[in-house]
């Protein structure tokens, strides 16, 4: 494979789907996120920091903006939530998670599974 094959597989491989906090917004282009599924924090680059908040809770893949993985950037589909948003969506989650383990014969638990299939929720969201 190419050089530059190489360096796409190892930035996807590297990548990370997850639920992330705004912990902090700073300046224009810069967050400091807190990922709640690994505990982890991230400082992730975006073009436009206008409209989120700390507190907001978002929904994505975040990839390495560089060689390193000090500095990550946003990749594909980009889902904001306020907190009010969150508390209210939380119950609703809880629910259609619990149905889906159930209809799996409960192997669909752990953080695992709901990283993996996070996207099927919010599809089932969109389509409701």
């Amino acid at each position: 494979i190419s050089p530059e094959e190489e360096k796409f597989l190892r930035t996807i491989k590297a990548s990370k789907f997850s639920l992330f906090e705004v912990k902090r917004v700073a300046g224009s282009h810069r967050l400091l996120v807190t990922d709640l599924y690994r505990g982890s924090e991230h400082e992730v680059i975006v073009q436009d920091a206008g409209k989120i908040e700390k507190g907001d809770i978002i929904m994505s893949l975040i990839v390495p903006a560089g060689d390193n993985n000090l500095r990550w950037r946003f990749g594909g589909n980009l889902v904001t939530l306020s907190p009010p948003a969150v508390r209210e969506l939380s119950e609703l989650t809880r629910k259609w998670f619990w149905e889906f383990s159930v209809a799996n014969k409960g192997w669909a638990t752990g953080e695992g599974f709901i990283q993996e299939n996070s996207f099927r929720f919010w599809r089932w969201l969109i389509g409701h």
